[in-house]
């Protein structure tokens, strides 16, 4: 993990900032940029800069990971359907699901 400065953001802060869209799946709602740089009282501009130097990663790609993860875990699982799955894991729809799963996976492969 990269420090920062003295008088920046702190490392602990970073890891808050970076474990916060766990609490994505806990939700009603899906967690927004905005609402994660409102809670830290930072621009969504400087949220992005610090979880990109510290975790080379931005909030939006994480989110998609963690979403894709999440649904590949329900997958494994069983016991429910790709629409299902989609639908409780944040996907517009199943075929936004589908085609994330064939990007990464190759189109070869088979589904629920």
């Amino acid at each position: 993990m990269l420090a920062f400065p003295s008088g920046s953001v702190s490392t602990e802060m970073t890891a808050e900032l970076y474990h916060s869209p766990c609490c994505y799946y806990q939700r009603t709602t899906i967690l927004t940029l905005e609402e994660m740089s409102h809670a830290f009282y930072l621009s969504s501009r400087q949220l992005n800069r610090i979880l990109l130097q510290c975790y080379h990663t931005t909030i939006t790609a994480y989110l998609k990971n963690l979403r894709y993860n999440t649904a590949l875990a329900y997958m494994e699982k069983g016991g429910m359907t790709l629409r299902e799955i989609a639908a409780e894991c944040g996907f517009t729809d199943y075929q936004q699901l589908r085609r994330m799963i064939q990007k990464q996976k190759g189109p070869e492969t088979h589904m629920i």
